[in-house]
């Protein structure tokens, strides 16, 4: 019983005492909690909390672990309307609560739907450049018993458009042509032997800091000529043992599909090849540096296989406009995932409809057994990036992780009452990150990653050393440890968790860059948005919170949004993940340069809103 109460105790302190949150915004679950944690301390809970609690749980459904009454206690923050309209929209999977404008009718927003029984959609089309079919696909000579079939059946994976748009024309390219369901790429052998051959000097002086937690991926996209992603990619899969390791991955395979992926980033200002790119560096950050990919029992390589692949592709044929958009337009996507979240849905059926085609099948040689679960856990992660997710991940996450221990002493599991170690102790030690192993088991250490691209043509320089920061984050925390011994996580749904929050912080990870790259990836957001406005106003529809391009946009939002999404989240993953304590400390940085813009404002406030920053 005593345990029962210390736990039920943690489960309701993922708290960070040195940034509070403005709101309490609780979910009937850990309501829930809170209640049977004062019955299990002998207090008293009136009749009328206990009524209330049970109308919460009606109203609520099967969103438990969505907050109550998110749109009034936003309210409560004095923000502005549009702001809180804006974060609702966001992360509210229920809209029902939410005040809409009433300048439309049903039947004009009916106009814009698709008919599910075959009417053509009135919804403009996206711009899709004119593509010319180049004749042959260039191809590269087949490894030893590769063959190279082309199926010819229409797929998911043709979807993927590749808008012009300022990137391309300034690299002079053009869109890729189609064949069936495959991309005709012109230099497609070019580009896929120029990752084979390896980077150039400028692109490995711009790799040898890939092990920084804060890093440019615009420096990226310029050194590696317009192809951050596969650039990368490509060097990561090599470098952490997954080509020659146990999944025997082809090398040729890869450049193709990494190629093709690339080429299905469309040109949006956000939503683009150079994000992708910039997710998943910080995914490999969080999980060497940051210590998840050792926490994870299935081993490093196949942890880091995952983890990969869901943030390549984690945006893949990314519309360039949110799902409610979609979903009010009644889009195709829309109507073919039933309005839950289409685009996420679209992006993994298209990747995974692509690796169909045997030569971007980068797990043909791997287990059946491997295979599924890859797919598994890559589905997962990615679906959980659909903000409509974040209050019922993070508070899942909150509550497992606060509660669970895996203990070894005794062979078993059971439940301890607080996740946390000495400072000096040596489970601190156990939390130091090691680099994945290679195929012959060996460390792949920072210093072995940076003085590794191709022998002599490597300009790597020498890992630096964990910071005392990073090394002695875990005090007071909910880190996971096991009194010295190697921490693993307790089951699969905490294994799944962890690496859903590790790929929701990558995503988002530009909040934890430098000052001047996370204020260009704002613009750049801002921008996106506003187009999705100027559509919403070509369709006569209402434009939505901060998308109209007259007035202020989604710079004003940053303090709301930090402080409802941002400071939760990495905090609840630094306490379980000391090691990423870094990437915390960035975002209050950058939480301050928004709190400061947004006091400026108010001691201005003619100009309408933050300045552009």
């Amino acid at each position: 019983c005593e345990r029962l109460k210390e736990s039920l105790a943690e489960a309701l302190a993922a708290r960070d005492e040195s940034h509070p949150r403005a709101v309490d915004f609780d979910t009937p679950a850990e309501l829930t909690l809170k209640m049977l944690d004062k019955i299990m301390h002998g207090q008293q809970v009136s009749a009328r909390d206990a009524l209330e609690l049970r109308d919460e749980i009606l109203s609520a459904g099967s969103d438990l672990r969505q907050p109550v009454n998110l749109m009034g206690k936003m309210r409560n923050l004095h923000q502005d309307d549009e702001v809180n309209k804006s974060l609702a929209m966001m992360l509210m999977s229920r809209t029902s609560d939410i005040e809409e404008e009433s300048d439309y009718s049903d039947s004009d927003l009916n106009l814009q739907r698709t008919s599910s029984h075959g009417c053509a959609s009135t919804s403009l089309p996206l711009p899709v450049p004119v593509r010319q079919d180049s004749g042959a696909l260039p191809q590269l000579a087949p490894e030893a018993g590769e063959g190279l079939p082309r199926s010819n059946s229409t797929s998911l994976a043709s979807a993927a458009t590749s808008p012009a748009g300022e990137g391309a024309e300034r690299r002079g390219k053009r869109a890729p042509a189609r064949r069936g369901s495959v991309l005709l790429l012109p230099a497609m052998s070019d580009s896929c032997m120029q990752l084979m051959k390896g980077p150039s000097d400028q692109l490995n002086v711009v790799l040898a800091k890939i092990d920084e937690w804060q890093y440019n991926s615009f420096e990226l996209d310029e050194a590696s000529g317009g192809r951050p992603l596969s650039s990368l990619a490509f060097a990561l899969f090599k470098q952490c043992g997954l080509v020659s390791g146990r999944f025997n991955i082809s090398e040729v395979r890869l450049a193709r599909f990494l190629t093709c992926i690339e080429e299905g980033y469309p040109n949006n200002p956000y939503h683009n090849r150079i994000h992708a790119a910039d997710v998943l560096r910080s995914m490999y950050a969080i999980m060497t540096r940051g210590g998840v990919s050792k926490a994870l029992p299935d081993g490093a390589d196949g942890a880091m296989l995952v983890a990969f692949l869901a943030a390549i592709i984690h945006d893949f044929d990314h519309r360039g406009f949110n799902n409610d958009y979609l979903i009010k337009t009644g889009d195709s996507l829309a109507l073919r995932y039933n309005d839950r979240s289409p685009m996420e849905n679209h992006t993994l059926a298209a990747a995974f409809e692509l690796m169909k085609e045997d030569q971007f099948d980068i797990l043909k040689n791997a287990h059946v057994k491997v295979k599924e679960n890859v797919r598994k856990n890559v589905i997962d992660m990615v679906l959980a990036t659909d903000m409509k997710q974040h209050f019922s991940q993070l508070s899942l996450f909150n509550t497992k992780f606060s509660s669970h221990h895996t203990s070894r002493n005794s062979g078993t599991n059971h439940v301890t009452s607080r996740l946390s170690i000495d400072r000096d102790s040596p489970s601190a030690a156990a939390l130091s990150v090691e680099s994945p192993r290679n195929s012959r088991g060996h460390h792949l250490r920072n210093s072995s990653f940076r003085n590794s691209f191709h022998g002599s043509r490597a300009l790597m320089a020498g890992a630096k050393p964990p910071s005392s920061d990073e090394t002695h984050s875990a005090g007071g925390g909910r880190s996971l440890s096991q009194g010295g011994h190697h921490p693993h996580l307790l089951d699969e749904e905490m294994r799944t968790l962890a690496l859903q929050m590790a790929l929701k912080c990558a995503d988002l990870s530009h909040l934890a860059s430098p000052h001047a790259v996370h204020l260009k990836w704002v613009q750049l957001l801002e921008e996106e948005m506003y187009r999705q406005g100027d559509r919403e106003k070509a369709l006569s529809l209402p434009v939505s919170a901060l998308m109209d391009r007259s007035q202020a946009g989604v710079t004003k939002s940053q303090t709301g949004f930090f402080n409802i999404v941002v400071m939760p989240l990495f905090t609840a993953f630094s306490q379980v993940f000391p090691r990423t304590l870094p990437l915390l400390n960035t975002v209050r940085e950058n939480y301050n340069m928004w709190k400061l813009e947004e006091m400026n404002a108010a001691a201005a406030p003619s100009t309408g809103g933050l300045a552009k920053p």
